[in-house]
């Protein structure tokens, strides 16, 4: 078989991908291995580099890193847990809808965390609703 020719065979003929993972991809349009090749993603997120708080604007997802100087939980309508972190350049708040009591332990001023995630204005200036958890990274001075 040519590799031109090996393009256009279905993509059962892949190991690993069966009738159900066959079917799951032909609703996404992919039936073919030149499909599947070809299928590149619709965005892309650096998540390799830091930015400076005091130089994020709303509406961007960018990947920061500062020390927590407040934690605490607001009573206001719906509980979150809403912590404050500086870069030295600026402040931002993390919002947290959905938090554990472990969290609220876990994130106490001096702490020092990374994390990825949308940067929107808030009542109380920028914050980051969420922020993903999977590329958060905590650790403390000792």
């Amino acid at each position: 078989m040519t590799g031109f020719t090996a393009l256009t065979q279905p993509i059962t003929l892949l190991p690993g991908i069966g009738t159900q993972t066959a079917n799951h991809l032909k609703k996404l349009g992919l039936v073919t291995i030149q499909d599947l090749v070809f299928h590149l993603p619709h965005r892309y997120e650096d998540r390799t580099r830091f930015s400076a708080i005091g130089a994020l604007s709303p509406e961007n997802q960018v990947l920061i890193k500062g020390t927590i100087q407040i934690a605490d939980i607001s009573g206001k309508g719906r509980k979150s847990l809403i912590c404050r972190i500086t870069d030295g350049t600026g402040f931002i708040n993390l919002r947290f809808f959905h938090f554990s009591a472990s969290q609220f332990k876990t994130f106490k001023p001096g702490t020092h965390i990374s994390c990825y995630g949308e940067v929107r204005q808030g009542y109380m200036g920028l914050e980051m609703m969420h922020p993903n958890t999977a590329f958060s990274r905590i650790w403390r001075n000792r």
